[in-house]
């Protein structure tokens, strides 16, 4: 099957489905912001590469002329979509190419960006998610919340697919556990003999790192040795700065480790360094980084919205926040350094979960039974 793959294969979502797909034995072709990832994975046959839209907003119309044309040169059996509020999924919209499936990325992808200015967000959050969803033939998504969200929005159901699990992957175990030796990446980062707190979601604004930082001054004197870990991956430059000078503003710049990017294979390296693992975005999906700590057996202290909920019962298999505030989201990491008993209960209870429900193995078969559907 020749799938034409609009999406960037930076992340880590993307480059899950780009190897499965071409370990299934798939020819891919990608279109992408990033190809640095892409030329090492099996059967990708062809990259062709853009700068995002919002650099240049009058180079939509080259990339879509070259992506009609690439269209008509492999006559492609699909094309898959990653990200469906943003360029790609208005290039594959106005592609007129199907079939046609986009997958819903996190909180982004289903509510839009979140603007003071209203005629962007009409234009962003409004009318183009009408015109891309409309134009899909089918849309997955990773959790209930996010189709309830479709649904009310006038799509299809018929239209909507549900996988649990990172968009249809859900976790790989093989990779994703507690059996790593974390000496070395603990000295290498300075982490030995510290209780660390790592997030490992993308520094931008609305994944709320801010309160996490304002957090730590709360928690020195009750945790000498703590330690927050975040990760740089594919930072917002002007949001990582503000973390940086909040960090010496807060005087916790010597308790704060920025961890510069890393492979995706490293990840599990990281979380099984860590303590506990932070997730606290204003709008969100079931991101990947929360079903991969849980696998690590690295408990979960998140926000209480209710996509989040699908996975993590509070008090059972992670700790929820109800309010976006630096004193509770203290007390939760206060609660998990100091209640053993509890701790391991959680650490328990969401890995049976992850094994239970978003093994990868079992994910797979799902998503290429749709591929088929989609062909036929």
């Amino acid at each position: 099957m020749k799938i034409l793959f609009i999406a960037e294969p930076l992340t880590s979502h993307t480059q899950k489905w780009l190897r499965f797909l071409g370990e299934a034995g798939h020819q891919i072709y990608v279109l992408s912001y990033h190809n640095r990832y892409a030329n090492t994975i099996k059967n990708v046959s062809e990259i062709a590469h853009f700068e995002p839209v919002n650099k240049n907003p009058f180079i939509f119309l080259k990339y879509l002329l070259e992506l009609k044309k690439i269209a008509k040169r492999i006559k492609p059996d699909a094309l898959t979509c990653h990200y469906a509020l943003g360029t790609p999924g208005l290039l594959a919209a106005l592609s007129s190419f199907h079939p046609q499936m986009i997958t819903i990325l996190g909180g982004i992808d289903i509510y839009g960006h979140r603007s003071t200015n209203w005629l962007r967000y009409l234009i962003h959050n409004k009318l183009m998610a009408k015109f891309i969803f409309k134009t899909s033939d089918m849309i997955i998504v990773g959790c209930k919340d996010h189709k309830q969200h479709l649904l009310e929005n006038g799509v299809p159901g018929e239209k909507i697919v549900v996988i649990m699990g990172d968009i249809g992957l859900g976790v790989d175990l093989k990779m994703f556990n507690n059996r790593y030796d974390t000496t070395q990446i603990k000295r290498d980062l300075d982490l030995t003999g510290k209780f660390v707190v790592f997030c490992p979601r993308r520094l931008v604004a609305y994944t709320n790192v801010e309160l996490l930082v304002k957090s730590i001054p709360l928690l020195k004197d009750k945790i000498p040795n703590i330690v927050l870990m975040l990760h740089t991956y594919v930072a917002d430059a002007k949001y990582l700065d503000y973390i940086k000078e909040l960090t010496r503003k807060t005087g916790i710049e010597n308790n704060v480790v920025f961890t510069e990017e890393r492979a995706y294979e490293e990840m599990p390296l990281l979380y099984c360094a860590s303590d506990c693992t932070v997730s606290i975005s204003s709008f969100d999906g079931t991101p990947s980084s929360i079903a991969e700590s849980m696998a690590c057996r690295i408990p979960v202290i998140a926000y209480d919205i209710t996509s989040i909920r699908e996975w993590i019962k509070d008090g059972q298999s992670g700790i929820l926040i109800k309010k976006l505030d630096p004193e509770e989201l203290s007390n939760a990491i206060l609660k998990i350094y100091s209640d053993k008993k509890e701790t391991e209960k959680i650490i328990e209870n969401a890995a049976n979960f992850v094994e239970k429900n978003l093994d990868m193995e079992k994910c797979k078969k799902t998503l290429l039974d749709i591929y088929q559907k989609i062909k036929a």
